[in-house]
C-alpha cells in the first residue's frame, strides 16, 4: 500500500489497424485543448518492449475539462494503451497474466 507508487487510476486500451493510426491518433490527443499529454512511452522498438514484451504506445493524460473539475478528477494521470489490432488480437492469456504479474511487482 504506498500510494506514492500509484501509476494510473485510469486506463483504456485503444486498437488502431496500422501505425498511421496510431500517429494520427495521437496527434489528435495532442491537439485536444481539454488534455494535457505528460507522458508518452513508444514500446513499439527497442528496449521498453523487449523488457516488458509488450508492443504499443503508452499516452498518459490528464483530462482539464469543466465536467472533470466538477467531478474533483481534473488532477487525475489517465493512462492510454494505443496497440496495433493484429497485436492484440494475437496476444494470449499467458501473455495478459505474465503484464498483470509484471505490475503487481512494480
Amino acid at each position: 500500500g504506498d500510494a506514492s507508487r500509484l501509476l494510473d487510476l485510469c486506463r483504456m486500451r485503444v486498437a488502431v489497424k496500422d501505425l498511421k493510426g496510431a500517429i494520427e491518433l495521437l496527434q489528435a490527443v495532442r491537439e485536444e485543448e481539454d488534455v494535457a499529454v505528460e507522458q508518452i512511452k513508444n514500446r513499439m522498438a527497442g528496449s521498453g518492449s523487449e523488457a516488458s514484451g509488450r508492443k504499443d504506445v503508452i499516452v498518459y493524460v490528464r483530462i482539464e475539462t469543466e465536467e472533470a473539475r466538477r467531478m474533483g478528477v481534473s488532477g487525475l494521470v489517465c493512462e492510454v494503451q494505443v496497440m496495433l489490432q493484429e497485436l492484440l488480437l494475437m496476444e494470449g492469456e499467458e501473455e495478459r497474466m505474465r503484464y498483470r504479474k509484471d505490475r503487481l511487482l512494480r
